[in-house]
């Protein structure tokens, strides 16, 4: 294993051989596998990436040079058999007429995106809001986008069923003229 930790930009290159340990964490790689095993930062057996909070497993900082990632795929956990108390979405098509997009752009620069106000969508759909500590112990809200997808696809059956009913309507009155 190959280590690089260039000071100018934070950034830590691994590759080639087996491990290497950095304080108390072990980095290993084998093949394409690239494991951490202990703490890395302040946090147990957590990846703290270019200065991020070590609040969740991975941590990225809210930059654009260091903050995006990138991945052939993101899954998450969701088997039958890990959940309990299982109901189905009410009035996900209220929810998504209340939810409202914005374009915005991050005070610490990186160009115009597009998405929700963490705030906002606590009122509408909490389930998605989380409240992340940073090294400031100051609280910030973050919005898990992926849970929203079932929100979304509930939203469209129901507007689906409005659609069928309109057509309906639609064909019985064109019948009586």
């Amino acid at each position: 294993l190959t280590y690089i930790n260039e000071a100018s930009s934070g950034a830590m290159m691994v590759s080639a051989a087996t491990s290497v340990t950095l304080g108390s964490a072990e980095v290993k790689t084998m093949g394409a596998q690239f494991t951490v095993a202990g703490a890395m930062g302040a946090a147990t057996g957590k990846v703290v990436i270019n200065g991020a909070t070590a609040t969740y497993g991975l941590n990225l900082p809210n930059t654009d040079t260091h903050g995006d990632a990138i991945a052939n795929s993101w899954s998450t956990y969701s088997d039958a058999t890990l959940k309990k108390d299982i109901t189905p979405i009410e009035n996900a098509l209220e929810k998504v007429m209340s939810m409202k997009g914005v374009s915005y752009e991050y005070k610490s620069g990186g160009g115009r995106k597009v998405g929700f106000l963490a705030q906002d969508m606590q009122q509408v759909v909490p389930e998605v809001v989380k409240s992340m500590t940073q090294a400031d112990d100051k609280d910030l809200l973050c919005i898990s986008y992926d849970q929203l997808t079932s929100v979304l696809v509930e939203a469209v059956k129901a507007q689906q069923a409005q659609i069928e009913d309109l057509k309906s309507v639609v064909v019985k009155l064109s019948d009586n003229s």
